[in-house]
């Protein structure tokens, strides 16, 4: 799976740090709150990862959200183990691409709540001036 991220352009030493990081938080949280916990855990801050980024790795590792309550899976550590078992190539599915790209930092999740995606080149507003537009 790390091999898959930093294919894709992410650091190595930063997401083999962030997965360990991961492992310990997972151990000591409730499921549900997982990405909650990652996105505000100050050594994932301190390895340079937005709490987005960080909300991104939980999906990849453990899978969404919705699919963990639902008894789905769509992690990429289990697409990736088991194309592993089989042929070797992993075949990533439009949602996973996405979340590679939070967390490689190709593009940013805003703050709304659908969670619009916009390419890093473009300029998000802020501030009065967002509000006013």
């Amino acid at each position: 799976m790390i091999d898959l991220l930093v294919a894709h352009g992410a650091d190595e030493d930063v997401t083999v740090a962030a997965v360990d990081r991961l492992a310990d938080l997972f151990a000591a949280t409730y499921v549900g709150l997982w990405e909650w916990a990652a996105r505000r855990d100050p050594i994932l801050a301190r390895l340079g990862l937005s709490p987005d980024q960080s909300g991104a790795l939980v999906a990849l590792v453990a899978g969404s959200r919705r699919y963990r309550h639902d008894g789905k899976r769509d992690s990429l550590l289990i697409a990736a183990r088991t194309a592993s078992n089989r042929d070797g190539s992993v075949a990533l599915s439009p949602a996973q691409l996405r979340r590679v790209d939070v967390y490689t930092g190709k593009i940013r999740m805003t703050r709304r709540r659908e969670h619009a995606m916009r390419p890093l080149s473009e300029p998000v507003a802020v501030g009065r001036a967002a509000l006013a537009r």
